[in-house]
């Protein structure tokens, strides 16, 4: 497999050209939008999964590949790949990898606060509940940026899950 030695930095000055390396790019880089410091907080993110995960978020057989995948597709959670890790980890990564820079962290106060959060937790053992409204706000967040094949399979995964609601209740 391809591992990030082999990731090329893509170093073009002329004018809209893209800028950095491709493996750490936000998808408003990947897609030759303007940046700002929000792009760096996706960046921070992709640097936070692959510490604990030890793989890249989105990887791609080309570079040109790994870009697409920065743009529009989502990343296997966290826990999915290390089963360790506390759920307030995986909210602070997956905030930070939303696609909208409007749906990541505003500032890095704000990131480091989140990450704080986490460690008390782990150094505590204690895990701290996430209002509903946020778990709902995060769910609507993570999907708004969809394919349209991946709506069907969410349609058919939340039908499943209210007939199951329903059979139990009923």
């Amino acid at each position: 497999g391809r591992d990030v030695a082999e990731m090329e930095t893509i170093a073009k000055t002329q004018a809209g050209m893209v800028l950095g390396t491709v493996a750490y790019m936000s998808p408003e880089q990947a897609r030759a939008h303007p940046v700002d410091h929000r792009s760096d907080i996706f960046s921070l993110g992709i640097v936070l999964y692959h510490m604990v995960t030890g793989r890249l978020p989105f990887k791609g057989d080309s570079p040109i590949d790994t870009l697409h995948a920065i743009a529009y597709e989502e990343t296997r959670p966290v826990a999915q790949i290390r089963g360790n890790l506390p759920a307030s980890l995986q909210r602070v990564i997956s905030r930070c990898l939303r696609k909208r820079p409007d749906d990541r962290y505003p500032d890095a106060s704000q990131f480091i606060d989140a990450l704080k959060t986490v460690q008390q937790e782990i150094e505590s053992g204690v895990s701290q509940k996430v209002p509903i409204a946020e778990r709902i706000r995060d769910g609507i967040e993570s999907i708004r940026d969809f394919k349209p094949q991946q709506w069907g399979w969410t349609v058919i995964g939340v039908a499943a899950a209210v007939a199951f609601f329903y059979l139990i209740l009923s």
